[in-house]
């Protein structure tokens, strides 16, 4: 059944307050284990913001993310870059990689459930993407793939912004 297709996201997260500055250094730490090679993360705007949301919700959307981009990847040093970015109606997450890179056609399709690329040579279950999509949707916004060639992707995540904190 569809709900059993559903893996084991929340269909509502436990918000309380998240620290953009300890999602990355969570981040930071988790890149350490996630790959052999030399690995360096940039992130611009995030450290500035307070969000109520799921922070382990969070945490794994973001290390699902990471991940990919260290399994995906054949550069060495795996450059991340988290980009946030406030505007009025929402908040806009950009996570970009120096990785492979996802062709035109597979854009879309890699979003869904136990899908994996023809060419995968990564280890996993296909399921990474899938929750990251699960995970935007239990917190009112969506995962896109914005751009992606052999220099890399960049994923593009809107919530709404109401998960935003103003710090009084």
């Amino acid at each position: 059944s569809r709900r059993q297709r559903q893996m084991c996201i929340r269909d509502r997260p436990r918000c309380e307050r998240v620290e953009g500055s300890d999602l990355s250094a969570t981040l930071e730490d988790d890149l350490l284990s996630l790959s052999a090679r030399m690995a360096t993360l940039r992130t611009t705007g995030l450290d500035a913001v307070t969000l109520w949301a799921d922070p382990e919700l969070l945490r794994l959307l973001l290390r699902n993310l990471a991940k990919n981009a260290c399994n995906y990847n054949e550069r060495d040093p795996i450059v991340l870059e988290v980009r946030a970015t406030r505007g009025s109606s929402e908040w806009l997450l950009e996570f970009s990689d120096n990785g492979i890179g996802i062709p035109q056609p597979l854009r879309n399709k890699v979003f869904i459930d136990f899908y994996r690329g023809p060419k995968s040579r990564a280890r996993g279950s296909g399921l990474g993407l899938s929750i990251c999509r699960q995970i935007m949707q239990a917190h009112g916004g969506d995962i896109e793939v914005a751009t992606s060639s052999e220099a890399g992707t960049t994923f593009r995540l809107r919530f709404p912004a109401t998960i935003l904190m103003d710090d009084a």
